[in-house]
């Protein structure tokens, strides 16, 4: 049986990307301290990505969780 939320749950809602998200919220933090000027750019892409990931470990918490890689 296959719900709709399964089918909507493809690459970006897995836990691939989510790894791959987090490293590259790693980088960006890594250098947001250690550069110490960062442009509005790179702050907004900091935050977006980590509210993105926050869905992501939220939906994981659902009952039909996420798929490991979604392809």
């Amino acid at each position: 049986m296959t719900s709709i939320n399964q089918q909507h749950r493809k690459f970006f809602h897995s836990l691939l990307f989510l790894a791959i998200l987090l490293l590259y919220l790693n980088q960006i933090y890594l250098n947001l301290i250690t550069v110490g000027s960062a442009d509005k750019v790179t702050i907004w892409l900091f935050f977006a990505g980590a509210g993105y990931a926050s869905h992501l470990v939220l939906d994981a918490l659902t009952p039909s969780g996420l798929p490991i890689v979604g392809l």
